[in-house]
């Protein structure tokens, strides 16, 4: 094997593996989440619960697109891209980006700036 196949195939597999690592985890956060439980932090390590609407979602649709429901009930559509372990979310020319703390089957766990999210299937 030539040193360009030995090249070829060092950029190949990482490529691949992470290309993997991101559907796998796509696939994860595909479905329809509702927000059972919102925090803001205060002073940098307070957390204060804050009440729900019962209806706060968020879908993650297959093709990278969403259906929310805002804490203010408004319905909005967009897309999302997910890089690393930060979903980006975009409506109307906004962009807005979660963390992701905790992912499971049934449960996701999303931080942006000083408010956690925490939703379940």
């Amino acid at each position: 094997m030539d040193i360009k196949s030995k090249i070829k195939i060092l950029i190949i597999i990482p490529l691949a593996i992470l290309s993997s690592c991101s559907n796998g985890l796509e696939e994860k956060i595909t479905k329809n989440w509702k927000v059972y439980k919102m925090e803001k932090v205060i002073n940098g390590y307070n957390q204060v619960s804050i009440d729900v609407n019962s209806k706060m979602s968020y879908n993650f649709l297959p093709k990278n697109k969403i259906q929310m429901i805002t804490q203010m009930g408004n319905k909005m559509k967009g897309t999302w891209l997910i890089e690393d372990s930060i979903i980006s979310i975009y409506v109307k020319e906004e962009k807005k980006q979660l963390n992701i703390i905790e992912l499971t089957d049934d449960k996701l766990t999303l931080v942006s700036g000083e408010f956690k999210f925490f939703l379940e299937k």
